[in-house]
């Protein structure tokens, strides 16, 4: 499974889908 690539500056946020491929990214990091 392909993670997206992160920005450094992410933060998830209200306007995206609830654990989002990004999301899920960042929070197994």
């Amino acid at each position: 499974m392909d993670l997206p690539i992160l920005p450094p500056d992410y933060r998830p946020t209200e306007k995206e889908p609830y654990m989002s491929p990004l999301q899920l990214a960042y929070f197994r990091n």
